[in-house]
């Protein structure tokens, strides 16, 4: 089966482009550097492109290697569930470390901040 080596590293930079916007939402870096604002749309092609790529991706693999259905999902299930669950149990654990951060207001650039008037 080839191998896609470009296809995977553009999805590497697409991902880390939705985990520096992240921060910078939550860091609300944006307000103090404006020019960070325009990286929204960035960051939202990115995910669209993102999952055209994973699309791509596991077509083109479940029709090289010819496997059913059934058998590919479940190798996928029993790949992501177990770390799925590890970090649930991790966050609602974690969540009680600062519970006081849940009830203040969002920080500035948090969607919805404006509307709502905070």
């Amino acid at each position: 089966m080839k191998h896609f080596y470009g296809i995977d590293g553009l999805r590497a930079y697409l991902a880390w482009t939705v985990v520096l916007w992240h921060i910078f939402l939550f860091t609300t870096v944006e307000d103090r550097i404006p020019i960070l604002q325009k990286a929204s749309k960035i960051a939202d092609i990115a995910v669209l492109v993102f999952v055209i790529i994973s699309g791509f991706v596991i077509t083109h693999l479940l029709v090289e290697k010819k496997e059913k259905y059934i058998p590919y999902i479940t190798r996928r299930f029993l790949r992501i569930y177990p770390v799925y669950i590890i970090c649930l149990i991790a966050g609602v654990f974690s969540t009680y470390l600062n519970f006081q951060t849940f009830l203040s207001p969002p920080p500035r650039g948090v969607i919805g901040y404006r509307k709502q008037g905070f």
